[in-house]
């Protein structure tokens, strides 16, 4: 599914989110909206957003590729499959990923480093290892 259709779907779900929230924020199930109309208006509106806005967070997270089998980072085809790398590095920390011509198969990699560490994977005739 592609990052746009993803937002879309986060977009329009928040939107449902909202509105059922809303919805019964206004019937008042527990009994603790003010009595005057106005004051329940915000206070619903306000319970809703803080809804939504929860369902957004966890959308935007989703959406960014953050989920499963995202492959956010380099992808790369070649004649036998596909390279995906989702990594992080901090301080001097490297991150090496290398797929060698012809190696069948899609090869992926999720790594975090820091410091001074070094996280290296290679596969197929061809990569260096």
């Amino acid at each position: 599914m592609g990052r746009s259709v993803k937002w879309g779907v986060v977009v329009v779900a928040a939107a449902v989110v909202f509105a059922v929230a809303y919805g019964v924020a206004r019937l008042d199930p527990l009994g603790w909206l003010p009595q005057k109309d106005s004051d329940a208006v915000a206070v619903a509106g306000a319970f809703a957003g803080a809804v939504a806005a929860a369902v957004v967070a966890a959308g935007a997270w989703w959406a960014a590729g953050a989920g499963a089998g995202a492959g956010r980072g380099a992808s790369a085809g070649t004649s036998g499959g596909s390279v995906r790398q989702r990594a992080r590095a901090r301080g001097r920390a490297r991150i090496v990923q290398e797929h060698g011509q012809g190696a069948p198969g899609e090869v992926r990699q999720w790594a975090e480093g820091s410091g001074d560490s070094e996280i290296r994977q290679s596969r197929g005739p061809g990569a260096a290892g």
